[in-house]
């Protein structure tokens, strides 16, 4: 048996009752259902680009009603306004492209990091789990359980902004932990991971005074080849949470994107003449723009509570129970 702050900690039931919640706005659909697909609202941008689109044609239909009813022509030429869609086209588009290349690389960083953490246990675990010895026992729970803490304080890092949750306040660290971490870097939340990194490859390193045969050399490396990977992926998602997208790209595409698309009625009333076609093409033509840029403004930031940001804490619960799965494989239940 070992002290309570040597077992593993295991999350309380209202993180329980939160990750479930989270679980259920998960956005999620059948690619062959076409109709579901067109329809579905959770997860969409429908709901943020439609009062664009209304506001566009209406816009829309005072020009028509001015130019063909009250014979007052507020239209223009559309040939400059032609030009303009080529740089609009351009700087939408690209925007887009960046938000889901920079979407798709942090959750593969995300990914690592979790990988990292099963993998260290597991191993932990394969390379000494003949060793039945008590102290042998505590160490193995030291390690697992430091490992859990170390992944819940990037939970909290990377939900801060939407949690307001201090890395360094997580419950399951160890009163000894925040004091240490208080005392080496403040109330720092992104450096907090950094000093329990160090206390974990301090833990594994004390293999050799509580193993009844200290683990072989490369053993001893691999494991710490996995802390490395995770450090990499950590430092690769800090890289994309304090480099975000580059504010003069977005200011100049969201402005010329407005001027555009708000100036297209002018344009159109003069070349179609069909209201339900003029209003029809206003429509789309502004969910299609705008709505680009709202699906860049969701893929901006994936670590909030939006449907289609990442579920971290579920994803991080996951691990959580695949490490006790391990230690208990091993130790049973209490170790």
């Amino acid at each position: 048996m070992t002290t309570e702050e040597e077992k593993i900690p295991s999350i309380n039931s209202e993180e329980v009752k939160e990750i479930s919640e989270q679980k259920k706005v998960v956005v999620t659909y059948v690619t062959e259902d076409h109709v579901a697909v067109l329809t579905q609202m959770h997860g969409s941008v429908w709901p943020r680009v439609i009062p664009y689109c209304i506001c566009n044609v209406l816009l829309a239909s005072v020009i028509y009603y001015l130019k063909f009813n009250r014979k007052v022509d507020l239209t223009f030429s559309d040939k400059g306004h032609s030009f303009m869609s080529l740089l609009v086209s351009f700087l939408v588009v690209t925007r887009s492209n960046i938000a889901y290349s920079r979407f798709m690389e942090a959750r593969s960083h995300l990914n690592d990091a979790m990988k990292s953490c099963r993998e260290l246990v597991q191993h932990v675990m394969t390379f000494t789990r003949y060793d039945t010895s008590p102290s042998a026992k505590v160490w193995r729970a030291t390690v697992s359980r430091r490992t859990v803490v170390l992944l819940r304080t990037i939970v909290s890092v990377l939900e801060y902004q939407t949690k307001g949750t201090d890395a360094w306040k997580v419950p399951e660290l160890t009163k000894e932990e925040k004091q240490a971490v208080l005392m080496s870097v403040g109330k720092s939340n992104e450096r907090t991971p950094i000093v329990l990194i160090l206390f974990l490859r301090a833990a594994i390193a004390s293999q050799r005074d509580n193993l009844k045969e200290p683990m072989h050399i490369n053993k001893e490396l691999r494991l710490h080849a996995f802390i490395s990977n995770f450090v990499t992926a950590y430092h690769g998602l800090m890289k994309l949470i304090t480099t975000p997208f580059p504010f003069p790209l977005v200011q100049m595409a969201r402005t010329f994107l407005f001027i555009w698309i708000f100036s297209l009625p002018f344009v159109l009333v003069r070349d179609v003449t069909k209201l339900p076609a003029l209003l029809l093409l206003i429509f789309f033509i502004t969910y299609g723009f705008v709505g680009l840029e709202f699906v860049s403004i969701e893929l901006d930031d994936p670590y909030g509570d939006d449907p289609n940001d990442f579920d971290v804490m579920g994803l991080a619960k996951t691990v959580f129970d695949d490490i006790y799965v391990a230690v208990y494989d091993v130790d049973g239940e209490f170790v």
